[in-house]
Order: C-alpha cells, then sequence, then structure tokens
C-alpha cells in the first residue's frame, strides 16, 4: 500500500488507518498544528477565514475538548493532560482533518 506523509513524500506501509479522506492536494495541508509534541499550548493555523469546530479526543474516542473559532489561528491549553496521545479533528463547512498529537 503507498501513502503520501504531510510533506508530499511516497511511502510504502504494510497498514494503513484513513482519518479523512481529501479531494485535492491542498486539503492535506489546509491546517498546521503545532508544536507536536507540545507540553502545554498547542496551535492550529489555516490558510482560510471562516468558521471552525475543534475536538481533541483520545485514543478510544471519547472527547476531551470541544471548541470553535473564527480566526486563522486557534490555541489549545494542553497543561491540564496526561501525558499521552490524542486525536485532533478541525471542522469547517467544507472539510475536516484529524491528526495525531502527542502530549508530554
Amino acid at each position: 500500500m503507498y501513502a503520501r506523509d504531510s510533506t508530499g513524500n511516497i511511502s510504502t506501509h504494510e497498514s494503513l488507518l484513513i482519518l479523512g479522506v481529501a479531494t485535492e492536494q491542498d486539503d492535506l495541508t489546509h491546517f498546521k498544528i503545532y508544536p507536536n509534541p507540545t507540553e502545554d499550548i498547542l496551535t492550529v493555523e489555516t490558510n482560510e477565514s471562516g468558521y471552525y469546530r475543534v475536538e481533541l479526543s483520545h485514543l478510544n474516542g471519547r472527547t476531551i475538548i470541544t471548541d470553535q473559532f473564527d480566526s486563522s489561528n486557534y490555541q489549545i491549553d494542553l497543561s491540564s493532560l496526561e501525558n499521552g496521545i490524542y486525536l485532533i479533528t478541525i471542522i469547517s463547512e467544507s472539510r475536516f482533518e484529524t491528526r495525531k498529537v502527542i502530549k508530554f
């Protein structure tokens, strides 16, 4: 199986978990989420203005944080969370994207 990573490189994988589907290459890089891994503050940056919903979940699917923002730069304070791996989902009217976030 072949997959394209966030930098556009193609690699082969034995298995692949698909967390979202994009229709164009630009959709794959619509959101920047940094720093990752993070110790406390996680920044979400978009390249378009609009209304967004953000959800942070445990790997088991339990939602921890749900919020909304309408600017191109949004920050989430993760300092009160336990160290571990989480999923962040950013949802707009036209697309959504889910990424893994590491809190240390």
